[in-house]
């Protein structure tokens, strides 16, 4: 009677075991859409076995565990090229922009404007007397300082925009790793009754990869099933508590957002160590591609104020006026430092009001003599114009030339931007398509595993008839 009791809980366990089978296979080929999601596979073991009059019976079946199938070394690299893949991204929209800012496409731009001055003085050289042309230079020198002004402008307007992106992106990051952190407390207390928590992992996972979008990050999980979370160096997310991030106005700098780290103690500024993720380029961008081109405005916007003014202080108009200068004049607070010349590049307003005051002539008295117009117009051609590297002295090349490499620094810049943002896509592509093959459902196999099941599901009710027939005929026989 044992015996036949012992193979009828033998057979019910199986039939309980390949219906939770079906189950799972029927839960993976719901999800065969559904993104970022890992299937799930049934691992079983043989039931302990029992000692019965000297012989040793098995009990069937048990389920160890449903485990989803990950490579986690695959999930790791998938993080870290997130990380490149955000910061590439953020940049490569910001860059588009700039590089509209200084397109020689049109008429307006910073260098057709400066030959453009320069050719007005040509033209006021072939007619020194001439009350047009003086408007001519008036009006093409306010073209060119609006335009290097108006740029300049809006690379700081640019700016504010990261600024406040910074801000919003902060507050992403918290929610981001909140619920990290309850899901970690979660799936901590699931592997202790030993459930696996597999769609709690894969929410984990997604969220995971949404933080490496947004800011450099590293991952590591213990043996509670917790993800700890590193940012800068420190921890970020442990267990089921995080340290948010904080934001705070750096005088020094603009007035713009730094960010910091809570812990125990004092907050800890990580901006400098953010340097992946959208983050990381919208901090990048902020804080060193933009002053660098606003820096390169200011020396040319100097060396072209300084210079033309050298020359035309030292000419007459054709009443002869006293020498004055054609730009305002902009004195720098320290040798090298030409910070906000581009911001104060302005025709006199002087030479606004009465063009007859711009001079020609080298001579008091000589209406005709154009010396000045004609070393003004040769200015465009002069070298050692623009201090390119700070120190106080004039080195660089023509206005052009310097301008020139400004130009051609951003297109570089950003080309290589974009070429690494599509490189980084791509090699992002491979890998998610690899975690499919190994972690993405497949309807051939899912298929071939529903037929497993239910072949054994079929051979062990047959199985349980069989025993079932075998316990009536022993009843039968008793009565």
């Amino acid at each position: 009677m044992a015996g036949l009791f012992g193979s009828l809980e033998l057979a019910k366990k199986s039939l309980i075991t390949n219906q939770y089978a079906f189950q799972v296979i029927g839960h993976n080929i719901a999800n065969i859409n559904t993104d970022n999601y890992t299937r799930r596979r049934i691992d079983l073991s043989p039931s302990s076995s029992v000692q019965l009059g000297g012989n040793t019976y098995g009990t069937g079946v048990d389920i160890s565990q449903v485990h989803g199938v990950r490579d986690r070394f695959l999930e790791y690299q998938i993080q870290k090229e997130t990380q490149n893949s955000g910061k590439q991204e953020s940049m490569s929209g910001y860059f588009e922009i700039v590089e509209a800012l200084f397109s020689e496409k049109t008429s307006t731009g910073i260098g057709t404007s400066m030959q453009s001055f320069f050719n007005s003085w040509s033209d006021l050289a072939n007619n020194p007397t001439g009350l047009a042309e003086r408007y001519s230079v008036v009006s093409k020198g306010t073209i060119l300082a609006s335009k290097v002004k108006e740029i300049y402008t809006q690379l700081s307007s640019q700016q504010a925009i990261q600024d406040n992106t910074v801000y919003t992106t902060v507050q992403t990051i918290n929610t981001a790793a909140q619920e990290i952190a309850s899901i970690n407390t979660k799936i901590s207390a699931g592997l202790k009754v030993g459930e696996e928590m597999n769609d709690l992992r894969d929410r984990r996972n997604v969220l995971l990869e949404e933080l490496g979008t947004q800011v450099g990050i590293n991952v590591y999980e213990n043996e509670a099933g917790e993800m700890t979370v590193e940012m800068a160096g420190k921890p970020f997310v442990v267990g089921g508590t995080y340290h948010p991030l904080e934001i705070s106005r750096n005088g020094a700098n603009h007035n713009f957002y730094d960010v910091s780290l809570t812990q125990s103690g004092p907050s800890v500024n990580i901006t400098s160590s953010i340097k992946t993720g959208a983050l990381g380029g919208i901090l990048e961008m902020r804080d060193k591609t933009i002053p660098a081109y606003q820096n390169q405005l200011d020396s040319l916007a100097y060396g072209i104020i300084t210079n033309v003014n050298a020359i035309h202080s030292t000419g007459y108009d054709t009443q002869g006026g006293t020498p004055t200068d054609f730009f305002v004049p902009f004195t720098p607070a320290t040798a090298g430092d030409y910070t906000g010349a581009a911001l104060h590049f302005e025709v006199n307003p002087d030479l606004v009001a009465d063009p007859n005051r711009v001079a020609a002539s080298s001579v008091n008295g000589e209406v005709g003599n154009n010396k000045v117009a004609m070393a003004l117009a040769d200015l465009q051609r002069a070298t050692s114009v623009v201090d390119s590297d700070n120190d106080g002295t004039f080195d660089a090349g023509t206005f052009s030339d310097y301008y020139g490499k400004l130009t051609t620094k951003i297109g570089a810049e950003a080309l290589t931007t974009y070429s690494q943002e599509t490189a980084s896509g791509e090699v992002l592509v491979g890998l998610k398509n690899r975690r499919d093959e190994v972690s993405g459902v497949s309807l051939d196999e899912e298929s071939s595993s529903l037929i497993q099941y239910e072949k054994a599901y079929q051979a062990m009710a047959r199985f349980m008839n069989v025993i079932s027939d075998m316990t009536d005929i022993l009843v039968n026989l008793g009565s």
